[in-house]
């Protein structure tokens, strides 16, 4: 049976209970104005009865808050055909939460102009859209299971955090365009964990601005990529950068902690002034970071330190593989790898009694760290005070 149409003029939407609103045409969402839009009072869950053709956009109040959901699958379209608004705009929105539904962009329409609301897509189909729109501020956009199409350009996420686990994303044949560009200053963690079917190659998937802050972290885990386009765009940052942590994925490289440097040919000695007294190693300026490296910076080439910069901290093994030679008689000498200058619990090595001949010394050893620690290797004399020559050392820690 066909629902009974009422004049907007003396018709109130039909409400199933407290803050449950039936839906039946799009003056059920709130009060409409033509060619300015349509005022969300309070935080309502809307019940879709009927297919819905969107022409005005929604202007939520600031405190307020949408969750669109369908009564069933016949009834779970909301289309959307202004082409020069917003679908979704407000400032201080509480949360927009679109729950079971297909959204419909009509080719054009763009969905998000909102500021410090929580975003919530909950198996939605959002298809034919032109742009994802903006979303700036929100404590949280949440999205599991979500399937995306849009032709111009994706979701912009400015200052906000949030969990991102997509079903398929897909961009319009033919264009140019990022799914999700996150960017700000404040902008918090992010997570995405998806199965992601993303099949234009003119497009990318992800941009990450350098203007995201070095204390958070986007961690890309355990997606599966079927991608003919680049995961990340020519300008993001990527699995290299100490803010991005891509983990255990299939069809986008993942992000490796390796710290690395090799010295070759050192012919200065490092000096021992004093027994049983440990002593950055000198390689007068001869190491160079390993091709490698990734996550660390070599930070003083003459005592092989090594830096941490990952905002997740490291954990795995150093090793380093020492030829060295001594003079004064043969004189024992023991090696270890410290943390900020902190010996580790364990990872002291005993050179076999180096005098002039060239020695082999392999060091290995556990290391845990956090971002911006400095990890490096010290020497010391047990015997007495004959200086050492570090003539080539190669140094891996990953």
């Amino acid at each position: 049976m066909a629902h009974p149409r009422l004049n907007i003029t003396d018709r109130e939407p039909a409400r199933l209970g407290m803050n449950v609103v039936e839906v039946h045409t799009e003056e059920d969402f709130g009060s409409l104005s033509v060619g300015v839009g349509i005022t969300v009072t309070g935080n309502n869950t809307y019940i879709l009865m009927d297919p819905i053709t969107q022409t005005e956009p929604f202007l939520i109040d600031p405190g307020a808050g949408m969750d669109i959901r369908t009564r069933s699958l016949e009834s779970n379209v909301l289309t959307y055909t202004n082409t020069t608004e917003a679908q979704f705009q407000g400032t201080g929105v509480t949360a927009v939460t679109l729950d079971n539904i297909t959204m419909n962009g009509n080719g054009t329409g763009e969905m998000f102009d909102v500021t410090g609301s929580a975003v919530a897509f909950k198996f939605p189909v959002i298809l034919n859209y032109g742009s994802g729109g903006t979303i700036t501020s929100s404590p949280d956009v949440f999205a599991p299971g979500a399937v995306m199409e849009f032709a111009t350009s994706g979701l912009s996420l400015v200052d906000s955090t949030g969990t991102v686990a997509l079903t398929q994303v897909l961009a319009l044949s033919g264009n140019t365009m990022t799914v999700f560009d996150i960017s700000g200053a404040s902008s918090g963690d992010w997570q995405f964990l998806s199965n992601i079917i993303f099949n234009d190659a003119n497009s990318s998937f992800i941009h990450i601005d350098s203007t995201f802050p070095t204390t958070s972290v986007v961690d890309i885990s355990h997606c599966n990529v079927l991608i003919t386009a680049n995961f990340f765009d020519g300008t993001s940052l990527d699995e290299m950068d100490s803010r991005v942590a891509a983990i255990n994925n299939k069809g986008v490289k993942d992000s490796r902690s390796i710290g690395s440097y090799v010295a070759t040919g050192n012919a200065t000695a490092t000096t021992i002034s004093t027994s049983n007294t440990w002593t950055d190693i000198n390689l007068n300026a001869s190491a160079v970071a390993g091709s490698n490296i990734e996550g660390w910076t070599l930070t003083n080439t003459t005592t092989g330190e090594l830096r941490i910069d990952s905002v997740a901290g490291f954990a795995g093994e150093g090793i380093a593989s020492i030829s060295c030679n001594s003079v004064g008689g043969s004189q024992e000498f023991q090696f270890r790898f410290v943390v900020n200058g902190s010996p580790l619990s364990d990872g002291v090595v005993s050179g076999v009694e180096l005098g002039s001949d060239t020695n082999n010394v392999a060091l290995l050893a556990p290391i845990t760290g956090n971002d911006t620690d400095l990890i490096k290797v010290q020497v010391q004399n047990i015997d007495g005070t004959s200086n050492i020559t570090i003539q080539d050392i190669s140094v891996s820690i990953k």
